[in-house]
């Protein structure tokens, strides 16, 4: 199963590790510190145009972050998409 995180950019829903919301998330040091951390080592992708809602954590380490919203991304992934 896939889940479309923006853009038709397409992960495999097993792969998530989490999803997170931007406004909440980013309140505390340690996720501020993790994003930082993944911009500085290209391990982190900004998908779609417009204000980031969301970000996405795999289990290669990549890090998404996307404009659609965190619950929106949570529906997907439940509901999954046979490819």
């Amino acid at each position: 199963m896939y889940v479309d995180i923006g853009t038709d950019f397409l992960v495999k829903s097993s792969d998530i590790i989490g999803i997170f919301d931007l406004d909440t998330s980013t309140i505390g040091q340690n996720t501020k510190d993790f994003l930082k951390k993944a911009e500085k080592s290209g391990m982190s992708s900004f998908i779609g145009d417009g204000i980031p809602k969301a970000f996405i954590v795999m289990n290669d380490g990549m890090v998404y972050i996307t404009t659609i919203s965190a619950a929106s991304l949570k529906g997907r992934n439940e509901k999954g998409m046979a490819l």
